[in-house]
C-alpha cells in the first residue's frame, strides 16, 4: 500500500516539474525522508500526507485514489483493536 501511495506521490511530483530535493524543500520535509514516503518505504503520518497533497496543488484523496479494495483488505487490524473488540 504504501508503494502505491508513493508511486502516485512521486509521478505527481515529476509531473510537476522538481526534483525531490526541491520538492521536499518547498514542503518543508527532510529529504531523506521524503525519499522514503516515495519508495514506499516510510509510513506517512495523515497530516503529513495533506502537506505533500497541499503542495503538490491536488487533494488528498488523489494521493490514495490507486489504492483498490483489495489493497485495503490486506492490512491487518491492530492487537489493540482486537483485544477491545473482546
Amino acid at each position: 500500500m504504501l508503494q502505491i501511495i508513493g508511486a502516485t506521490i512521486r509521478r505527481l511530483r515529476e509531473q510537476s516539474g522538481l526534483s525531490q530535493e526541491a520538492f521536499a524543500q518547498a514542503a518543508d520535509l527532510d529529504r531523506s525522508f521524503y525519499g522514503r514516503v516515495e519508495r514506499g518505504t516510510q509510513n506517512i503520518a495523515l497530516t503529513t500526507l495533506c502537506i505533500v497533497a497541499s503542495s503538490l496543488k491536488v487533494h488528498p484523496s488523489e494521493l490514495l485514489a490507486d489504492l483498490t479494495n483489495a489493497d485495503i483488505s490486506k492490512l491487518k487490524p491492530s492487537r489493540r483493536r482486537q483485544n477491545a473488540a473482546k
